[in-house]
């Protein structure tokens, strides 16, 4: 119970004219307690909650809402989140709240390569909550963090959002602290305190094992697909004292150790002596009830395997499943692209899966387990294809403003947001290169493009202009020589070297600068800064004719005429009109180069098969892709339920990187292309000349409030038909190529010539 009661008639204390924080040095995950009555009937209540790094909250024993992760992380000392909770029905007359603390990333101990241990935030968990009460006669008080709060340890004994959690079995219901005593009110962060306005992350899927099997001194449990989250099991006939330990990986156990290559195990986790302590593994010490259950709170992981030991008795596939954790932004589910080849199928679902499982808790990243980073150009290639099957267009707004208020005064920007300065040098534009920095300029674009948030491009315009000031004082002879190159390439100049693929960083680097400045004038337009326009217009020019300077060889042919620079020059409108289709030849020769197989990296993937499409030559980027390795398809084959971070699958295996394929594969094989911004005008146009497939379907997302767009075809090769069916919803209009005419809303069946048509 708690140290003492306060009963409350008209007041439990004014709301604080400043949030009051509370926190407690002494415990890893605290447990903090305010009792509370009232003498009136409660006519509405509402919470308003914030739990650094990341908060659970308990009402007279029952759980506060069902957000995981809460809140989203971000640089805390730019902006913390609150939560909202509508808590009329579940109040009482006698009330006890009750709120556990995990560290999340504002205190991460974790001291492998990306040192979040030195984080300028990092200090022990706090609490800041105000419950909000009207009654029935219209007064009101608020219920607040003070110093009247008790805190105590809770069940979780050390926790890391990557290396795991150790957690003491608790019984059911929700037992009382032990032994609490007053909170500090301590200090707090620095960043604002503003609401969470994007969807939080929720259990969203939850999933039985396929497969149990008994593996040395454990079972490995199999729940047939990789996806983000943890496990909740149900641990029977266990003794007092027994700890038995879950270790989640993407493959099979005794596979190589590939996660953990950046990592360094903590101290703290040795402590406990296990053989398997460490990455990615929680320990659950048992109570020794009959019926126990296993459930961390403040931690998730990648995996499709998990590895259990210290069991008494074998699992059984009822007492374990796995809980599929996302963002909880709405999907098209079933709708997702389809056609009559079921590998390409499962390709596109392993890209969407791959997708979801890295938009774990609000904002996009890298891997669900090693890094949980949110990489700007992971995010920025891969924002077409989740938009087009996902309402993410709420959380990538607020990741974009976080990239702003990371921004520094010379315009630059950090390759990871949150960040707090790794590998920052503090000097260019971002020490990764346009190709990630330009996240800045070319995410609100897309946002623009498909979504017609019109204002939110202007909103970000100032800070896009800042970056292309960065960029305009990097250039060197008109080119930006720095940066990444095309990451993860299937074909190296020097093998095992990632950062050494066939076209140089300072091609790709140069044709994002290009492209960041064109897009900032658009922005300026929308923005009515018109002088502004015209200025990033002229460096573009500047930008483009040093790019053709530096890179023609004349007739088209751009570096070393490899597909990757060749699509770069060709995407990015680097390329003269009179050699463009001198350009587009010397793609093709240069894929038939290499057997019609890819040998480009993740900014490749962007533009390669885009480009083999305007072309003419949809069917041979489909080659690319469903080819023998290296290639796309190959993941498939060997058994990947989402997509690798290289070719041969040594590293991560759940990556979306590489999924804007699933993009193109919208645009140009079911063929639903945006002409206007939002699509107030967007063409339907599949190209399926030459390709193997008979039919295709699929549903692309428009903004909240309308109807998305269905598309479907059917192909008669024979009779060179293809028999279509497209429902345009109202605010929109399709062109037709084929048809020669524009269709308005409304649902419409036709025949189209398969025979390609043209861009």
């Amino acid at each position: 119970m708690l140290m003492s009661a306060v009963l409350c008639a008209a007041t439990c204390g004014a709301s604080a004219a400043e949030p009051v924080w509370i926190g407690d040095r002494g415990n890893a995950a605290p447990a903090f307690e305010k009792s509370f009555a009232f003498e009136k009937p409660v006519a509405s209540a509402e919470l308003r909650i914030s739990g650094l790094g990341f908060y659970e909250a308990y009402l007279n024993g029952r759980r506060v809402g069902d957000r995981e992760l809460e809140p989203t992380p971000t640089d805390y000392t730019k902006r913390v989140y609150y939560s909202t909770y509508d808590l009329t029905r579940e109040i009482a007359a006698t009330n006890v709240i009750r709120v556990l603390l995990g560290n999340g990333w504002y205190n991460s101990a974790e001291t492998g390569v990306w040192r979040f241990d030195k984080a300028p935030w990092r200090d022990f968990p706090r609490l800041w909550a105000d419950l909000a009460v009207t009654f029935a006669d219209g007064s009101r008080t608020n219920v607040v963090t003070d110093a009247t709060w008790s805190v105590a340890p809770s069940p979780v004994l050390f926790n890391d959002f990557r290396e795991g959690e150790i957690i003491r079995s608790e019984s059911r219901p929700l037992p009382p602290l032990k032994a609490p005593r007053r909170v500090q009110v301590v200090s707090a962060p620095k960043g604002r305190l503003v609401p969470e306005t994007h969807e939080p992350a929720r259990v969203v899927e939850r999933i039985r094992p396929v497969a149990i099997e008994k593996f040395e001194n454990g079972w490995i449990l199999d729940f047939g697909k990789n996806l983000a989250g943890r496990v909740r099991m149900d641990v029977r006939g266990a003794k007092e004292g027994d700890v038995v330990s879950f270790r989640y990986d993407e493959r099979k156990p005794p596979a190589e150790r590939h996660i953990d290559c950046y990592i360094r195990a903590l101290p703290s986790t040795n402590a406990w002596n296990l053989a398997d302590a460490g990455y990615q593994t929680d320990r659950f010490i048992c109570n020794g009830d009959a019926h126990e259950t296993y459930a961390p709170r403040f931690t998730y992981h990648g995996f499709r395997y998990v590895l259990v030991r210290g069991l008494r008795t074998a699992p059984a596939a009822e007492d374990a499943w796995a809980e599929f954790i996302r963002t909880d932004y709405a999907t098209t589910g079933s709708s997702l692209l389809r056609t009559s080849d079921e590998t390409f199928n499962k390709l596109i679902r392993a890209a969407a899966l791959a997708y979801d499982g890295n938009f774990t808790d609000g904002f996009p990243t890298d891997c669900p387990h090693r890094e949980k980073n949110g990489w700007l150009a992971d995010a920025t290639l891969t924002a077409t294809f989740g938009l087009y099957r996902a309402g993410t267009e709420n959380a990538l707004r607020d990741w974009v403003r976080l990239i702003a208020e990371s921004q520094r005064p010379n315009g630059s920007v950090p390759c990871i947001v949150p960040d707090f300065g790794w590998e920052y040098d503090g000097h260019s534009c971002c020490n990764s290169g346009p190709g990630w920095g330009t996240a800045l300029t070319t995410l609100p674009t897309i946002l623009h493009r498909i979504r017609g948030e019109r204002d939110f491009l202007v909103e970000m315009y100032p800070a896009m202009r800042r970056y292309c000031e960065c960029l305009w004082k990097d250039l060197k002879d008109g080119l930006i020589v720095d940066g990444l190159p095309d990451w993860m390439a299937a074909k190296l100049l020097e093998p095992d070297k990632c950062w050494t693929p066939r076209t140089p960083a300072k091609l790709t680097s140069t044709a994002y600068a290009y492209r960041s400045f064109l897009e900032t004038a658009s922005a300026a337009d929308l923005a009515g800064a018109s002088a502004d326009a015209s200025e990033l217009r002229r460096r573009a020019d500047v930008v483009k004719a040093a790019f053709n300077r530096a890179f023609h060889r004349g007739g088209g042919v751009y570096h070393e005429g490899w597909a990757c620079g060749q699509a770069f020059a060709l995407n990015f409108g680097l390329v003269g009109a009179k050699d463009v289709e001198g350009a587009r030849r010397q793609l093709v020769k240069a894929v038939h180069a290499e057997d019609d197989h890819i040998d480009f990296g993740m900014l490749g993937t962007s533009v390669v098969f885009r480009e083999l499409s305007k072309a003419g030559e949809t069917a041979l980027a489909y080659k690319m892709i469903m080819n023998t390795a290296p290639s796309f398809a190959d993941w498939i084959r060997s058994g990947d339920t989402t997509l690798r971070e290289d070719f041969p699958g040594n590293l991560s295996r759940n990556h979306p990187s590489f999924g804007d394929f699933a993009a193109w594969a919208y645009e140009y094989v079911l063929g639903v292309r945006a002409v206007e911004p939002g699509y107030g005008k967007f063409v339907f146009d599949p190209q399926v000349q030459g390709l193997p497939l008979t039919y295709a379907d699929g549903t692309v997302l428009l903004a909240k409030g309308l109807r998305p767009i269905e598309a479907s075809w059917r192909h008669d090769a024979v009779r060179g038909e293809i028999a279509c069916r497209l429902v345009v919803p109202r605010g929109t209009k399709a062109e037709v190529p084929r048809l020669g005419k524009a269709l308005g809303p409304g649902i419409h069946e036709f025949v189209l010539s398969s025979a390609f048509q043209g861009n």
